[in-house]
């Protein structure tokens, strides 16, 4: 959040991203990994130590790649999330015939919906989120997870002071989290009055200008397709989005 600019920026560090995630310690000892997919660090941080392993392995791999500040992480599990988004009364999605067919084989929407504006509930913006479709790009599957969460935001800059309030305060004792009590408590009383004024803008880091797709061989998995960040432009990037 820029509080002078009045901006909301959302940045999608995708999970496929190809990174050195170098040593992980814990409790039971330290966990060399080296290269792997970004998303494996919250894997294998729970693996190793639970939700809080998670989080810290998670924040550490951003961390020491990108060399950003991460003031604290939020983990919002699947229920709240659904149940969330049934409180804002669902959101309005354009999904396309193939996205609505798979919504279908999925049970998310009845079998005569056509393509086009569609409502949907918390269960259905869940699957939507996190839609996977059989030879899509990387882009097209981060797009929707960006397109739900700024809809859903915006649904929530349309909610009054004490609604937005409420929704806040009902949250945040469901969602795992490494930040202080007092600091979340900070957090909304400074960003819930200055919410439903901020422009929200989206990035993903890396971008097409800052990486691209390759195939590596993965000693787990085989051959498998990651997207390759160029550093330098990615650290360059997130300075600007963070520091304006």
């Amino acid at each position: 959040v820029n509080k002078s600019a009045q901006t909301l920026s959302l940045t999608t560090l995708p999970g496929n991203t190809y990174l050195e995630l170098g040593t992980y310690v814990a409790e039971n000892g330290a966990h060399i990994v080296g290269n792997q997919q970004l998303k494996m660090a919250y894997t294998l941080g729970y693996a190793w130590g639970n939700d809080s392993g998670s989080i810290d392995f998670l924040k550490q791999s951003i961390v020491n790649n990108y060399d950003v500040s991460i003031d604290g992480c939020f983990t919002i599990p699947a229920d709240v999330f659904i149940a969330v988004a049934d409180a804002l009364n669902g959101i309005e999605v354009e999904l396309n015939d193939t996205e609505v067919s798979q919504m279908i084989e999925l049970g998310h929407l009845t079998n005569d919906q056509k393509a086009g504006m569609i409502h949907l509930d918390g269960n259905a913006a869940l699957g939507d989120k996190y839609l996977k479709i059989t030879g899509e790009d990387g882009v097209a599957q981060i797009s929707r997870q960006i397109t739900v969460t700024r809809l859903i935001l915006e649904k929530c800059q349309r909610l009054s002071h004490e609604q937005l309030s409420q929704l806040a305060t009902t949250l945040i004792p469901l969602v795992n989290s490494d930040v202080e009590e007092s600091q979340i408590n900070q957090y909304i009383t400074d960003i819930v009055p200055m919410l439903a004024s901020l422009s929200i803008e989206t990035y993903q880091c890396p971008d097409e200008d800052s990486g691209e797709y390759s195939s590596v061989d993965m000693y787990d998995s085989g051959a498998i397709t990651v997207l390759i960040p160029d550093i330098e432009k990615c650290k360059q990037m997130l300075n600007e989005i963070t520091l304006g």
